[in-house]
């Protein structure tokens, strides 16, 4: 096992010799909410970064659900993310990341590939490690999320794992992708065969003016599960909570079918977005195919007049930028957002007791600048006929 310096010292390296080989070029290097390096005739055009999210939580639950969880639920707090990164292009068309995180105390992949764009007829191919191509929610990054964790829904997506995908766009009105996998670890291995997954995923913007945005979008997955065995658990709203929700391991399963049907609207200040999540599970041995539910439908309101940006090529939506940083020269606050959430997830059938989880959330983010925010969320989980939890969240965000 590596430990964490040892890990850490490897990852420095790796940018320092970066950096090296990079100081014998004619460079400029800029700010703009990244370090941004560039050769003079952007043959090498890189881009450096990273997160924090450091989170807090105090948690109630009922009697009920502490009975049933075998005791209380503790608070607690996590460095949730702690990511370096690098990625850019090298002669304008093939393009690469390596990101790691150290939230476990090893260097655990995150996004690592490379690939080409441009190819005329598909657009952009890359191969490595990355998300698949499932869920507006999933496919936000962490980063521009609206409230801390996303949503019960959440728990159908595969998120990264490794394989190649091509992808283009029309217009930044119209996006494709479509990829094979491999279900993998941290570190991007796996083995066995005929274990593959086929995700797409398309979204299109029937409107889209300078003001508005009318977002949708659908994706299937045909996965071919590792082993012959799938599990399913809830994806945390609370991610220092224990998990509500859980299929356990389902044995004798030939393919399971993974459906996504996302929209979203911005008018201004305001942002409404939901998804529907569903999961079928195809046995071998025949007879009754467990089928799973999930689905949010969520809110948001700039008090200080921000619109939530929309990145159309890629299907997914951007952050919120302060038009007043926080300590500026013109004395600005930064910016205000109030969000609400209502999700669902249903991890019980065809005699399989996962557990039905509903799930309310109201949150506060104070956006510093481009590069800080810090949020409060108020969350309530309930799960059906045993009791529920309360609990107040807090994040310092940090992100470039």
């Amino acid at each position: 096992m590596t430990s964490p310096f040892t890990s850490g010292l490897i990852t420095s390296t790796s940018f320092l010799l970066l950096a090296t080989a990079l100081a014998a070029q004619d460079l400029s290097v800029k700010w703009d909410d990244a370090i941004k390096i560039q050769t003079e005739d952007k043959v090498v055009d890189f881009k450096i970064g990273g997160r924090m999210h450091n989170d807090w939580a105090f948690i109630s639950g009922t009697d009920g659900l502490e009975a049933a969880l075998g005791g209380p639920i503790a608070d607690g707090n996590e460095f949730r993310r702690t990511r370096v990164y690098i990625s850019g292009t090298i002669d304008g068309f093939l393009i690469v990341k390596f990101q790691y995180d150290f939230e476990d105390g090893e260097a655990d992949f995150k996004d690592v590939y490379g690939g080409i764009k441009g190819i005329p007829g598909i657009g952009t191919f890359k191969a490595g490690q990355f998300k698949e191509p499932m869920g507006l929610e999933e496919l936000n990054t962490s980063n521009n999320i609206t409230l801390m964790e996303r949503s019960n829904a959440n728990s159908f997506s595969a998120e990264r794992n490794s394989g190649f995908m091509v992808n283009n766009h029309v217009e930044e009105r119209f996006n494709w992708a479509l990829g094979v996998f491999r279900d993998t670890d941290a570190f991007g291995d796996s083995s066995g065969d005929g274990e593959y997954n086929i995700t797409g995923r398309v979204t299109g913007t029937p409107i889209k003016t300078e003001d508005s945005v009318v977002h949708v979008g659908v994706s299937l997955s045909l996965r071919s599960p590792n082993d012959g065995e799938v599990q399913i658990k809830q994806s945390r709203e609370v991610h220092l909570a224990p998990v509500l929700a859980d299929t356990g391991t389902i044995a004798g399963v030939d393919s399971r079918l993974d459906l996504g049907v996302e929209a979203a609207f911005v008018q201004g200040s305001f942002s409404l977005q939901g998804e529907y999540r569903q999961s079928e599970i195809d046995l071998m041995a025949g007879g009754m195919s467990p089928t799973f539910h999930g689905h949010y439908v969520q809110a948001a309101y700039t008090l200080t007049g921000e619109s939530r940006s929309y990145q159309g090529k890629d299907g997914i939506f951007g952050g919120i930028k302060p038009a007043n940083d926080f300590r500026s020269d013109d004395g600005g606050i930064g910016a205000v957002e109030l969000a609400v959430r209502y999700s669902g997830l249903d991890l019980s059938d065809a005699g399989i007791l996962g557990g039905e989880v509903d799930g309310l959330t109201v949150g506060l983010n104070w956006y510093l600048n481009p590069n800080a925010r810090t949020m409060l969320n108020y969350v309530n989980q309930d799960l059906d006929g045993t009791g529920d939890f309360d609990a107040l969240q807090l994040r310092f965000q940090v992100a470039f």
